[in-house]
């Protein structure tokens, strides 16, 4: 999860969704098979991402070349229906779906 100044309010919820999610596949993951997992999309096309797109707060991700495009709805789509597999053996974990922006904004702050 990225730390960004003022975002206090938005990220421990995030944080809180992360741990829970851990907790409760190590809780209830054993004989009965649940599986727990979390998606975390980055800057994607849709909900409360799609204004500030659409708005340019972003554009610097895109122009200095920290990832190709933003996200758009399939890409997280494509995550979860991978959870979703019925033989799927990944549980208490965080599919990050951001086009690798987590990995590479440093290179913005260089």
């Amino acid at each position: 999860m990225a730390l960004f100044e003022g975002s206090l309010a938005y990220a421990v919820p995030k944080a809180a969704l992360i741990h829970a999610a851990r907790l409760l596949a190590k809780e209830h993951g054993g004989p009965a098979e649940v599986r727990v997992n979390v998606v975390a999309p980055g800057v994607t096309a849709a909900g409360m991402a799609e204004a500030s797109i659409r708005a340019g707060k972003y554009d610097r991700y895109v122009d200095g070349g920290v990832v190709r495009r933003f996200g758009r709805p399939e890409d997280v789509a494509r995550a979860i229906r991978f959870l979703l597999e019925p033989d799927n053996y990944v549980t208490g974990q965080v599919l990050t779906v951001d086009g690798g922006l987590t990995l590479r904004r440093d290179v913005l702050n260089r």
